[in-house]
């Protein structure tokens, strides 16, 4: 009986095809099929918060006049126009309202003064992570001494 012999070519093709269909149908854009990973949304990261204006007060008992006060989302620094329209005194209370052109949970503030009459430059200090959505009422104070900004925060009616 003659033997056979079994060439390389007669069992690499069926596997070669074999691993090629399977390739085919699994691999993204081949064969005109698209997979779930292709038809997901983007993943947004963060939490979309507001969409209205954030409507709170502001008092400032921080011993000087300020002259600009400013939001930017949290550790981004892109501060917004300034929200005074004239200068807010020490122990006064203004209205702000901020609509937002971005989303964020927290803010930050930024508030300029003239530290005395003959100075040109304004200081500033920033008021970090303040969640604006929850507060009704924000009480800015700045400890000379130290120099050190402080804040208080009184919660919206939606947050108690």
């Amino acid at each position: 009986m003659p033997s056979q012999q079994i060439t390389f070519h007669h069992v690499f093709s069926p596997l070669v095809f074999f691993g090629l269909l399977v390739f085919m149908l699994s691999t993204p854009g081949v064969m005109g099929q698209a997979t779930a990973m292709q038809q997901a949304p983007p993943v947004i990261k963060g939490t979309p918060v507001q969409s209205e204006p954030l409507d709170f007060e502001i008092e400032n008992r921080t011993g000087y006049a300020l002259s600009g006060l400013y939001l930017s989302p949290a550790n981004q620094n892109d501060w917004s126009d300034n929200l005074l329209e004239e200068v807010l005194d020490d122990e006064e209370i203004m209205g702000i309202s901020f609509a937002p052109e971005r989303f964020t949970a927290t803010w930050d503030l930024r508030a300029d003064w003239l530290m005395s009459e003959d100075e040109d430059e304004p200081e500033y200090v920033y008021w970090t992570g303040l969640s604006l959505n929850d507060i009704a009422k924000l009480t800015l104070y700045y400890n000379e001494s130290t120099r050190t900004p402080s804040a208080e925060t009184e919660p919206s009616a939606e947050t108690e």
